[in-house]
């Protein structure tokens, strides 16, 4: 088997979605170096389709750690919602009880912002990789490794 190069960095994050995309993301606004590698290709993290409610928490740090602000250009405001049970509807109010929507944006879209991001940003995203293995997680010789099989 042929080794490949030797990539050296502060933190390796296994899995490039959303969460660990906002890590790389936010390591390197405080200078932190890292390398986020995902078995699946960029193409298949965007064409799967998962839940789409962002909490108002969610919204400013996507906003205000620099990475769009196109949640707020192409998301919904949602207020609140009905529950129908004991014969009535009743209104839940999200700004009356906690104080701040939730906004209706696909993590597919969170996932384009933070990977355009990340690229923008000369960030570290390795997609399509196999054979992920973190060796000696818990000496100071810990390593990850993996191998790149194609793909963008």
């Amino acid at each position: 088997m042929t080794v490949g190069p030797v990539i050296r960095t502060q933190v390796g994050i296994v899995a490039a979605g959303p969460a660990g995309l906002m890590l790389s993301h936010l390591l390197a606004r405080v200078g932190i170096d890292s390398v986020a590698v995902d078995l699946r290709s960029r193409r298949e993290i965007e064409e799967t389709r998962r839940a789409g409610i962002l909490e108002q928490g969610s919204v400013e740090l996507l906003v205000e750690s620099g990475v769009s602000d196109r949640v707020l250009r192409d998301g919904h405001e949602h207020a609140g919602i009905g529950l129908a049970f004991g014969g009535g509807s009743h209104r839940i109010d999200f700004h009356g009880l906690a104080g701040a929507a939730t906004q209706l944006y696909p993590q597919t879209g969170v996932f384009i912002d933070l990977a355009d991001a990340r690229k923008r940003d000369g960030g570290d995203v390795r997609f399509g990789v196999r054979d992920v293995e973190v060796v000696d997680f818990t000496s100071d010789s810990r390593r990850c490794s993996a191998r790149k099989c194609g793909g963008p």
